[in-house]
């Protein structure tokens, strides 16, 4: 710890301004006088620290899961400086007995609508957006403007402008979405949707709010089909 605290010392008295002093030359105790003996303390601590945690740790055959919390012991009288170091290990796991044991094995059984419903997740993965000169409808991809307001306020993080979003219902609060179904590209109107009791803005729970939305670009996907080619794309497998 002294060989630390010199070494502090001479790192810090290197940018310490006092007078009568060019830097790095200022005897130790004028130092401390000026700036007190904790500063050269607390940094010798932090060259010393690491290593003396590092030794513990190999001496005790200690792992560590997480930072030690540390805390400074002085010495009285002779005694040296002690850092008492607190850290979580790993636990000691004694496993039970897991040879031998009898479990039973639920039949799985997979029909063809589960098939087709694996096969339909698969290519909805897989599938394109592509523009649709129609209104919107539910699962469409719309390019749209909006401002939210409640009562006649705009509020925070209700306004987007250009926001692609795929028109699903959960997505947005209750009544957004739906509003936004029927529109045109071109189309502006104002759509009501209330936010649920339990939102997690607290200022705007259970509140109703009227959206003026510009409705821009409509895109629908296009899935591809699902044959031999679709399975090798998808799959590891040659054929459906």
């Amino acid at each position: 710890m002294r060989q630390a605290e010199e070494r502090a010392f001479r790192r810090l008295a290197k940018n310490a301004k006092l007078p009568g002093f060019r830097p790095g030359k200022v005897p130790r105790k004028v130092f401390e006088q000026a700036y007190g003996s904790e500063a050269i303390t607390n940094h010798a601590m932090e060259d010393v620290v690491p290593a003396v945690y590092a030794k513990a740790i190999r001496e005790h055959d200690i792992d560590p899961v997480d930072r030690p919390k540390m805390e400074l012991l002085p010495g009285e009288g002779d005694e040296p400086t002690r850092v008492k170091a607190v850290v979580d290990v790993r636990p000691e796991i004694e496993l039970g007995q897991y040879k031998g044991l009898i479990v039973n094995r639920e039949p799985v059984a997979v029909t063809d609508s589960d098939v087709e419903r694996a096969l339909n997740a698969l290519a909805r993965d897989r599938a394109t957006l592509v523009p649709a000169e129609r209104e919107a409808r539910l699962g469409d991809a719309v390019t749209i403007d909006y401002e939210g307001k409640v009562d006649g306020v705009p509020f925070e993080g209700g306004s987007a402008s250009g926001q692609q979003t795929e028109l699903s219902e959960g997505r947005f609060i209750p009544g957004f979405t739906s509003g936004i179904v029927g529109m045109k590209p071109g189309d502006t109107k104002d759509v009501e949707a209330t936010f649920p009791q339990d939102y997690k803005q607290a200022d705007l729970a259970g509140k109703a709010a009227i959206f003026r939305v510009t409705l821009h670009e409509v895109k629908e996907l296009e899935l591809p089909v699902i044959d031999d080619e679709f399975a090798k794309a998808a799959s590891s497998h040659s054929t459906l």
